[in-house]
This record gives C-alpha cells, sequence and structure tokens, in this order.
C-alpha cells in the first residue's frame, strides 16, 4: 500500500531506518530512540528500541518509558515532540487515506490506523477562555490590566492570549489572563493564568499539570537563525524579541529547551533573567558557554527589583532596547 510506505517515510525521515527494516507488511518496526540517545549517547541507545506500531498509530520505549512516562502514546504525540513543523498535517491525511482505501477493509480491523490527534495527556485551554480580537470589546476590567502591564492588541494578537471570567464552576481559573503555548505543528503544549483582579489571597498564577522540563514555550514562534533570549517567565517572553522563557528558575542539561538550543541556535543566546536571580543567570550562562555556543553567549543584567515584564512596564520597547545594549559576555574570573 503506497500510504503505509508514505507513513513509514515520514517517521524514518526524523527516528532514521527501522532496525527490522520495512517491507510494507510488518507493522511492528522498532527504531532508534531519540530520547535514548539524547539521555545515553548512540552507543548505549543502540541496544534499545523505540517500539512503533503503525495500524494501531502508538509507540513505547521500554527503556525511558520506565523513567519518562511521556516516552509511549500516540505516533501523533511521537510527532508533536520530535517531528518537524508540518508532519501532524500530513499524518493525519495519510491516516485519513489509509482508511478510506478499499484494502483497508480487507486488511485491517475497524479499530486500526484510528487518530489519537492528542494522547492521554492532552493539553487543554480553560473551558471559559476567550481569545482576544481586534474587533471585539474586551471587559473594562481585563483592558484595564492590559493597559496597565503596557501591551497592546499586537503583542495579544501575535501570542493567541485570551482571558476567563468568573465561572462558579472553575474559580481557580477564572479572571485570568490566559498565556497559552503553540508547537511547531500548531498543537497547544501549555499555557499560563495571570490573575488580572488584583486580589491578594489568590494565586497570583495558574498552570496546568505538566513536565516543564520537556516544554519549550511557544516553540512555534522561536527564529534559529536570530539572536535568541532566555528569560524566566511567559510574561516576560511576549516583551523580548525572540525570547524562550524557562517555565522556573533554572536550566538544567535535561531539559529539552537546553538541548534543542545547543543543537539549532545559529547566533548569540542571550541570558536576561530577573534582577534577584543574577546568581542563577551566571549559572545559566556558564552551562551554554561550556557547550557547543562557547563564545556566542552574553548576558544582560536586570535591576536588583526589576524584570522584562517590568521594565517594559514602565518604559515600554526602548526599557527592553537599552536593557539590551548592557548585554555583554562575562570575564574569565566571573564564570570560575
Amino acid at each position: 500500500m503506497q500510504e503505509l510506505d508514505k507513513l513509514y517515510g515520514m517517521l524514518s525521515s526524523f527516528l532514521g531506518e527501522a532496525k527490522n527494516g520495512f517491507d510494507g507488511e510488518c507493522m511492528q518496526l522498532q527504531f532508534p530512540c531519540p530520547k535514548c540517545i539524547e539521555k545515553y549517547g548512540e552507543r548505549e541507545a543502540e541496544k534499545h528500541n523505540l517500539e512503533v506500531n503503525l495500524a494501531k498509530g502508538k509507540f513505547h520505549c521500554w527503556k525511558c518509558s520506565a523513567e519518562d512516562d511521556h516516552m509511549s502514546g500516540s505516533i501523533y504525540k511521537l510527532i508533536r515532540m520530535y517531528g518537524p513543523s508540518g508532519m501532524l498535517q500530513d499524518y493525519k491525511d495519510i491516516v485519513s487515506s489509509i482508511r478510506d482505501s478499499e484494502l483497508y477493509s480487507m486488511k485491517f480491523g475497524n479499530d486500526s490506523f484510528s487518530l489519537d490527534e492528542e494522547g492521554e495527556d492532552a493539553m487543554k485551554l480553560p473551558e471559559g477562555f476567550i481569545p482576544f480580537r481586534q474587533e471585539e470589546k474586551i471587559p473594562a476590567r481585563v483592558a484595564e490590566y492590559i493597559r496597565n502591564r503596557g501591551l497592546d492588541m499586537r503583542i495579544l494578537l501575535k501570542h493567541r492570549m485570551g482571558y476567563t471570567m468568573y465561572d462558579e464552576r472553575d474559580k481557580t481559573s477564572s479572571n485570568r489572563i490566559i498565556l497559552p503555548s503553540y508547537g511547531t505543528g500548531g498543537e497547544l503544549t501549555y499555557w499560563t493564568g495571570r490573575d488580572y483582579t488584583g486580589n491578594s489571597r489568590r494565586q497570583k498564577y495558574f498552570n496546568p499539570k505538566a513536565e516543564r522540563k520537556d516544554i519549550i514555550f511557544n516553540e512555534s514562534l522561536i527564529k534559529w537563525d536570530a539572536d535568541i533570549t532566555i528569560v524566566e517567565g511567559p510574561f516576560d517572553h511576549i516583551v523580548v524579541p525572540n525570547s524562550i522563557p524557562l517555565l522556573g528558575k533554572c536550566l538544567k542539561k535535561d531539559y529539552r529547551i537546553y538541548k534543542r538550543i545547543c543543537e539549532r541556535a545559529n547566533a548569540r543566546v542571550n541570558v536576561f533573567l530577573d534582577g534577584d536571580a543574577y546568581q542563577t543567570a551566571v549559572d545559566t550562562y556558564k552551562l551554554l558557554e561550556f557547550s557547543k555556543l562557547e563564545g556566542r553567549v552574553r548576558i544582560i543584567p536586570a535591576g536588583n527589583e526589576d524584570d522584562p515584564s517590568s521594565i517594559f512596564q514602565r518604559e515600554g520597547r526602548r526599557g527592553i532596547i537599552n536593557a539590551f545594549r548592557s548585554a555583554r559576555r562575562l570575564e574569565e574570573r566571573e564564570v570560575i
């Protein structure tokens, strides 16, 4: 079946050739596991297989899944994690074509090639999410918060942001500005909700449960050939050009963002963290400097009580530009 050849070609384009070969008949394929290669190197990874069943639409690595439950699930999920941009739609088209073919009912059961687009750990926006739209009026309380933060419609639309109103059934995610993250295939990978009421008794941020070290926030927006800036949080990210938020206080070698930056960053990498986290910024600088990025890392210091978001709120884009003018490489004595 021609569609099966296309499906195999799609998977082998980013996983490599199947260890047990592909003859168009065997649906259970064994590939090198990309996660094992990342963690243990190619030689050690050769001892373990990423099992992919084309008909069931599932994958599983027996080695990785014991330590990381992300390494099993639907083929859709596998492509979402490791495939190139645009492949998810191609995969859906091929699966639909297989199910519509005359040979399908002869060779496969009704449950074969069912399309599990999201997998068991599907990320969803809050139930009451309302996207910002150019032509629609924004509730006064929301508009006031946006205005006070110095944000404009260009930023809101670029980052596909929205908000929630009060909902008795879901108070935790109510009354929040919602900033979503999308992957290279257009899939939702994460989101964060920032309270806009100013109620001191409320949790300022509310986030879905997810393994943050595997998330590259808004990977779909990253320009890998331009300078990239690492910031601390998503609301810093939306005011700093071509930036990636850490979703936390530190960067580690087993984070997906670290591996992807080392692999794909073709220009300089800036570290622009909150002013009260200067030592963490230095540690992040050192981690990146002592990698393939050597000589291309710079640090952007912020004031003691400052962060990119507050600088933008106070001074607008000019404040961010001025901060970039202070970008510098650390001296040898500072990184020892």
